[in-house]
């Protein structure tokens, strides 16, 4: 395993950049939006399979994000309000999965997949909208590169983002539940559903993107370019 990681110092370092410039004021606000738009089309996506609707998402300058969703019945609103966390976490590790299987590819078709549907059926707001269109020309620019370095990079980058802001997103939930529970977004709502506390629905959700965070960082190191 030493070895393994000390060969594979490039993958960190571009990791461990992703981490630090989602930090940044306004820049890091930009990027970080990537994490939102995985979030919210979790909640959308959650809605459909249970079949309810979408009825519009909201992308903010400062990270948030709203996915408004019809549901038919009570376990779909739970699953609606349960996904958004999760789905994030999960996508990060499949990106990275799909980089360690020299599949860097299939990044760029989900993440122009996801843009040009949240463009072109979900968000609507004007900020969201041009945050889609530069993110899906940057994206696409990138792939028609087609240089395998900028391929890796860039497909590590932002599994970085989505994987650093599920952890950090999960951790402000956290808080959130426990001083201002009537704020805490979606573990307020599964609390309203479920009667569950609110910060209980937020540790579990923590909980399994730190399951995720460790499974991408320990399990899946070994990349080749």
């Amino acid at each position: 395993m030493i070895d393994c990681l000390i060969t594979n110092w490039i993958f960190y370092t571009c990791l461990l950049l992703a981490s630090m410039l989602s930090i940044i004021p306004f820049a890091g606000n930009f990027i970080n939006v990537l994490n939102t738009m995985i979030h919210e089309s979790g909640h959308a996506v959650m809605a459909l399979i249970t079949g309810g609707g979408v009825v519009n998402i909201k992308l903010s300058a400062d990270t948030s994000g709203a996915a408004q969703t019809k549901s038919k019945y009570w376990l779909g609103k739970v699953l609606v309000s349960l996904a958004g966390y999760p789905v994030s976490s999960i996508t990060a590790w499949f990106f990275f999965w799909l980089i360690k299987q020299q599949m860097i590819n299939y990044v760029f078709y989900v993440l122009i997949s996801l843009v040009l549907i949240n463009l072109t059926l979900w968000v609507r707001n004007t900020f969201g909208m041009i945050w889609l269109l530069v993110m899906g020309t940057l994206t696409t620019l990138i792939y028609l590169y087609e240089n395998l370095n900028a391929h890796y990079y860039y497909s590590i980058f932002c599994a970085g983002i989505i994987l650093f802001q599920s952890v950090y997103s999960s951790i402000t939930l956290v808080i959130i539940s426990f001083k201002n529970p009537a704020k805490a977004g979606d573990a307020k709502n599964l609390k309203d559903f479920t009667f569950i506390p609110g910060f209980i629905w937020a540790l579990l959700m923590l909980f399994f993107a730190l399951y995720a965070a460790y499974h991408c960082l320990v399990n899946l190191p070994c990349f080749r370019l």
